[in-house]
């Protein structure tokens, strides 16, 4: 019978898809019981039903409710990271105000969170190549350097702005 609604629903039958989605209305309870944006959530892993139920596959011999049960789980598993690291963001501006969003954004300026770093002449030629997206093998023949020595010079130059990234 499930089987028979799947196929019907793939085939494009609104009915059929409406059947379905009320037959797994516990597991969408079940998924958002616990969440504060439960609304949200549950019209995430509705979607997730829906293209789940498209793309699904009997002959790979998967029954159907574990299929989707998973499908949903790993949603729901997804839907919360995204959430959380938005929500930190956000709580995060809240609490410290417009200080922090200005932070930010110099923090994302290369040229002026790099502009208090003191590198030797070899990182800045290295680090001027580096944004210009030329490969390290280029680098290292324009420089005329060893791999050795663009290395020990590249992780020289990471740690100096690992080091200011900490202090900012």
């Amino acid at each position: 019978m499930e089987m028979d609604l799947v196929k019907r629903a793939q085939a494009g039958e609104e009915s059929a898809k409406l059947e379905l989605l009320n037959r797994y209305e516990p597991l969408f309870r079940k998924l958002t019981m616990d969440e504060g944006d439960w609304e949200d959530m549950k019209e995430e892993l509705i979607m997730v039903f829906l293209e789940s139920l498209a793309v699904y596959d009997p002959a790979l011999g998967l029954y159907f409710p574990c299929y989707i049960r998973s499908r949903l789980i790993w949603a729901k598993i997804g839907y919360i990271r995204a959430e959380g690291k938005r929500r930190d963001y956000e709580v995060h501006i809240e609490e410290l105000g417009e200080e922090v969003e200005m932070e930010i954004e110099e923090r994302r300026d290369p040229g002026k969170f790099l502009a208090g770093v003191a590198f030797d002449e070899k990182e800045r030629e290295l680090l001027r190549l580096i944004i210009a997206r030329v490969s390290p093998k280029e680098i290292m023949e324009k420089c005329r350097m060893s791999r050795s020595q663009y290395y020990r010079i590249r992780g020289r130059m990471m740690e100096k702005i690992r080091e200011k990234w900490k202090s900012a």
